[in-house]
Protein backbone atom coordinates (compact mmCIF):
# COMPACT_ATOMS: atom_id res chain seq x y z
CA UNK A 1 0.00 0.00 0.00
CA UNK A 2 1.33 3.64 -1.10
CA UNK A 3 2.02 5.84 1.73
CA UNK A 4 -0.69 8.34 0.45
CA UNK A 5 -3.10 5.54 0.71
CA UNK A 6 -1.94 5.05 3.93
CA UNK A 7 -2.68 8.84 4.73
CA UNK A 8 -5.80 8.90 3.13
CA UNK A 9 -7.34 5.68 4.77
CA UNK A 10 -6.20 7.31 8.23
CA UNK A 11 -7.86 10.95 7.62
CA UNK A 12 -11.23 9.41 6.55
CA UNK A 13 -11.74 8.02 10.20
CA UNK A 14 -10.05 11.76 11.38
CA UNK A 15 -11.84 13.72 9.17
CA UNK A 16 -15.34 12.11 9.18
CA UNK A 17 -14.77 12.61 13.08
CA UNK A 18 -14.44 16.17 12.68
CA UNK A 19 -17.53 16.48 10.39
CA UNK A 20 -20.07 14.07 12.08
CA UNK A 21 -19.40 16.74 15.58
CA UNK A 22 -20.19 19.55 13.49
CA UNK A 23 -16.69 20.78 13.90
CA UNK A 24 -16.02 21.78 10.06
CA UNK A 25 -19.49 23.86 10.45
CA UNK A 26 -17.71 26.45 12.65
CA UNK A 27 -14.78 26.76 10.65
CA UNK A 28 -17.17 27.50 7.68
CA UNK A 29 -18.43 29.62 9.43
CA UNK A 30 -15.27 32.06 10.00
CA UNK A 31 -15.24 32.37 6.54
CA UNK A 32 -18.82 33.11 5.40
CA UNK A 33 -18.07 36.25 4.44
CA UNK A 34 -16.11 34.97 1.31
CA UNK A 35 -17.71 32.92 -1.49
CA UNK A 36 -15.03 31.74 -3.32
CA UNK A 37 -13.12 30.09 -1.53
CA UNK A 38 -9.70 28.13 -2.99
CA UNK A 39 -9.22 25.03 -0.27
CA UNK A 40 -5.72 23.49 0.23
CA UNK A 41 -6.08 20.43 1.25
CA UNK A 42 -9.39 18.88 1.02
CA UNK A 43 -8.36 15.86 2.61
CA UNK A 44 -11.08 13.09 1.71
CA UNK A 45 -13.82 16.10 1.29
CA UNK A 46 -15.60 16.41 4.37
CA UNK A 47 -14.28 19.58 4.80
CA UNK A 48 -15.21 20.37 1.33
CA UNK A 49 -18.95 18.81 2.29
CA UNK A 50 -19.15 21.92 4.80
CA UNK A 51 -17.66 24.73 2.80
CA UNK A 52 -20.59 23.61 0.20
CA UNK A 53 -23.34 23.29 2.58
CA UNK A 54 -22.40 26.46 4.02
CA UNK A 55 -23.03 28.04 0.34
CA UNK A 56 -19.89 28.21 -1.05
CA UNK A 57 -18.44 28.10 -4.04
CA UNK A 58 -14.70 25.74 -3.58
CA UNK A 59 -12.13 25.60 -5.78
CA UNK A 60 -9.91 22.18 -4.41
CA UNK A 61 -5.86 21.39 -4.45
CA UNK A 62 -5.10 18.47 -3.46
CA UNK A 63 -1.92 16.39 -3.76
CA UNK A 64 -2.81 12.91 -2.75
CA UNK A 65 -4.37 11.51 -5.36
CA UNK A 66 -6.07 8.74 -3.54
CA UNK A 67 -7.77 11.89 -1.27
CA UNK A 68 -8.75 13.36 -4.37
CA UNK A 69 -10.18 9.73 -5.41
CA UNK A 70 -12.02 10.19 -1.96
CA UNK A 71 -13.14 13.66 -2.53
CA UNK A 72 -15.10 13.03 -5.35
CA UNK A 73 -16.83 9.73 -4.07
CA UNK A 74 -18.06 11.26 -0.93
CA UNK A 75 -19.36 14.73 -3.57
CA UNK A 76 -21.05 12.37 -5.85
CA UNK A 77 -22.85 10.32 -2.82
CA UNK A 78 -24.37 13.40 -1.31
CA UNK A 79 -24.88 14.81 -4.74
CA UNK A 80 -22.86 17.66 -4.75
CA UNK A 81 -20.18 16.54 -7.30
CA UNK A 82 -20.60 19.39 -9.93
CA UNK A 83 -20.18 21.35 -7.61
CA UNK A 84 -16.74 21.96 -6.70
CA UNK A 85 -13.71 22.38 -8.87
CA UNK A 86 -10.89 19.82 -8.00
CA UNK A 87 -7.25 20.66 -9.29
CA UNK A 88 -4.58 17.85 -8.50
CA UNK A 89 -1.60 18.99 -8.02
CA UNK A 90 0.75 20.40 -4.93
CA UNK A 91 1.91 23.98 -4.34
CA UNK A 92 5.55 24.03 -3.57
CA UNK A 93 5.71 22.64 -7.50
CA UNK A 94 6.11 26.19 -8.52
CA UNK A 95 4.79 26.15 -12.45
CA UNK A 96 1.74 24.57 -10.61
CA UNK A 97 1.64 27.51 -8.17
CA UNK A 98 2.15 30.08 -10.68
CA UNK A 99 -0.75 29.04 -12.71
CA UNK A 100 -3.27 28.62 -9.42
CA UNK A 101 -2.36 31.93 -9.32
CA UNK A 102 -2.49 33.49 -12.97
CA UNK A 103 -6.19 31.46 -13.38
CA UNK A 104 -7.78 31.37 -10.56
CA UNK A 105 -9.97 34.23 -8.83
CA UNK A 106 -11.37 33.41 -5.13
CA UNK A 107 -12.33 35.37 -2.58
CA UNK A 108 -10.51 33.46 0.02
CA UNK A 109 -8.05 30.95 0.79
CA UNK A 110 -8.04 28.26 3.18
CA UNK A 111 -5.80 25.70 4.90
CA UNK A 112 -7.64 23.73 7.38
CA UNK A 113 -5.47 20.86 9.30
CA UNK A 114 -2.30 20.78 6.48
CA UNK A 115 -0.55 17.38 6.50
CA UNK A 116 0.60 14.20 5.14
CA UNK A 117 2.18 11.02 5.70
CA UNK A 118 6.15 11.09 5.26
CA UNK A 119 8.02 8.00 3.89
CA UNK A 120 11.81 8.33 3.43
CA UNK A 121 11.63 9.42 -0.49
CA UNK A 122 8.64 11.82 0.33
CA UNK A 123 10.45 13.32 3.04
CA UNK A 124 13.75 13.65 1.05
CA UNK A 125 11.25 15.68 -1.98
CA UNK A 126 10.02 18.25 0.77
CA UNK A 127 13.51 18.86 2.11
CA UNK A 128 14.65 21.57 0.05
CA UNK A 129 11.00 23.65 0.42
CA UNK A 130 11.62 23.26 4.21
CA UNK A 131 15.28 24.83 3.83
CA UNK A 132 14.02 27.43 1.62
CA UNK A 133 11.42 28.10 4.15
CA UNK A 134 13.66 28.84 6.85
CA UNK A 135 14.20 25.74 8.96
CA UNK A 136 17.46 23.84 9.74
CA UNK A 137 18.47 20.46 9.31
CA UNK A 138 18.23 19.69 12.84
CA UNK A 139 14.45 20.80 13.48
CA UNK A 140 13.38 19.04 10.10
CA UNK A 141 15.09 15.52 11.81
CA UNK A 142 13.88 16.07 15.08
CA UNK A 143 9.54 16.61 13.86
CA UNK A 144 9.56 15.84 10.46
CA UNK A 145 6.03 16.52 10.49
CA UNK A 146 5.86 19.48 12.46
CA UNK A 147 8.25 20.91 9.41
CA UNK A 148 6.44 19.87 6.96
CA UNK A 149 3.10 21.79 8.18
CA UNK A 150 4.77 24.78 8.85
CA UNK A 151 6.29 24.73 5.73
CA UNK A 152 2.66 24.13 3.83
CA UNK A 153 1.48 26.92 5.75
CA UNK A 154 4.26 29.23 4.51
CA UNK A 155 3.41 28.69 0.80
CA UNK A 156 -0.25 29.30 1.44
CA UNK A 157 0.17 32.26 2.83
CA UNK A 158 2.75 33.56 0.17
CA UNK A 159 0.36 32.18 -2.34
CA UNK A 160 -2.93 33.89 -0.96
CA UNK A 161 -1.14 37.16 -0.57
CA UNK A 162 0.06 36.81 -3.91
CA UNK A 163 -3.40 36.37 -5.23
CA UNK A 164 -4.82 39.36 -3.05
CA UNK A 165 -7.09 37.00 -0.96
CA UNK A 166 -7.47 36.85 3.00
CA UNK A 167 -6.53 33.21 4.09
CA UNK A 168 -7.79 31.12 7.17
CA UNK A 169 -5.98 28.41 8.43
CA UNK A 170 -6.89 26.14 11.10
CA UNK A 171 -4.16 23.72 13.12
CA UNK A 172 -4.21 21.23 15.28
CA UNK A 173 -2.22 21.48 19.06
CA UNK A 174 -2.44 20.19 22.29
CA UNK A 175 -1.71 23.70 23.72
CA UNK A 176 -1.74 27.46 23.01
CA UNK A 177 0.90 29.80 24.34
CA UNK A 178 2.53 32.92 23.69
CA UNK A 179 5.06 30.70 21.52
CA UNK A 180 2.09 30.00 19.56
CA UNK A 181 0.44 33.36 18.68
CA UNK A 182 4.28 34.54 17.78
CA UNK A 183 4.80 32.17 15.38
CA UNK A 184 1.33 33.18 13.56
CA UNK A 185 2.14 36.79 13.96
CA UNK A 186 5.58 36.06 12.64
CA UNK A 187 4.14 34.46 10.02
CA UNK A 188 1.47 36.85 8.78
CA UNK A 189 4.16 40.01 9.29
CA UNK A 190 6.39 37.90 7.18
CA UNK A 191 4.29 37.28 4.29
CA UNK A 192 3.01 40.75 4.34
CA UNK A 193 -0.49 40.47 5.52
CA UNK A 194 -1.17 43.36 7.84
CA UNK A 195 -3.64 42.04 9.84
CA UNK A 196 -4.67 39.12 12.12
CA UNK A 197 -7.69 37.37 13.97
CA UNK A 198 -6.71 34.51 16.35
CA UNK A 199 -9.46 32.38 18.32
CA UNK A 200 -9.44 28.57 19.77
CA UNK A 201 -12.16 25.96 19.37
CA UNK A 202 -11.75 22.80 22.44
CA UNK A 203 -12.43 19.64 20.26
CA UNK A 204 -11.90 15.93 20.49
CA UNK A 205 -9.54 14.31 17.60
CA UNK A 206 -8.86 10.60 16.74
CA UNK A 207 -5.13 10.00 17.22
CA UNK A 208 -4.92 6.21 17.20
CA UNK A 209 -6.94 4.84 14.36
CA UNK A 210 -7.21 8.26 12.48
CA UNK A 211 -4.29 10.47 11.32
CA UNK A 212 -1.99 10.32 14.94
CA UNK A 213 -1.81 13.92 16.52
CA UNK A 214 1.95 14.52 17.80
CA UNK A 215 2.53 17.13 20.66
CA UNK A 216 6.10 18.62 21.35
CA UNK A 217 7.65 15.80 18.94
CA UNK A 218 5.29 12.83 21.10
CA UNK A 219 2.92 10.76 19.20
CA UNK A 220 -0.20 10.31 20.76
CA UNK A 221 -1.40 6.90 20.73
CA UNK A 222 -4.27 7.33 22.48
CA UNK A 223 -8.04 6.85 20.50
CA UNK A 224 -9.89 9.74 21.28
CA UNK A 225 -8.14 12.73 23.03
CA UNK A 226 -8.67 17.01 23.64
CA UNK A 227 -6.77 18.74 20.94
CA UNK A 228 -7.23 22.41 20.14
CA UNK A 229 -8.15 23.89 16.58
CA UNK A 230 -6.22 27.24 16.25
CA UNK A 231 -7.80 29.55 13.85
CA UNK A 232 -5.86 32.09 12.07
CA UNK A 233 -7.59 34.51 9.52
CA UNK A 234 -4.93 36.49 8.47
CA UNK A 235 -6.29 40.01 6.00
Amino acid sequence: MSIDKIYADKWQSSSKFFFDNGYYSQMAEIVKPYKTVLEIGCGVGYSTLSLIKDGHKVIVVEKNHNCVQMTKNLLREKGHETEVNILEGDIVDESFRNSLISNQEVDAVICWNPGTQLDVDSLLHYVPFMLEYGLTSEQIKENPASSYTEMMLWYACKMAKTMGAPIHIIDRCGKVDENTVDYYQTLGTEVGFSHFQIGTMEAETISDGGVPLQSQGVLMNVHRMPVIFVSVLFE
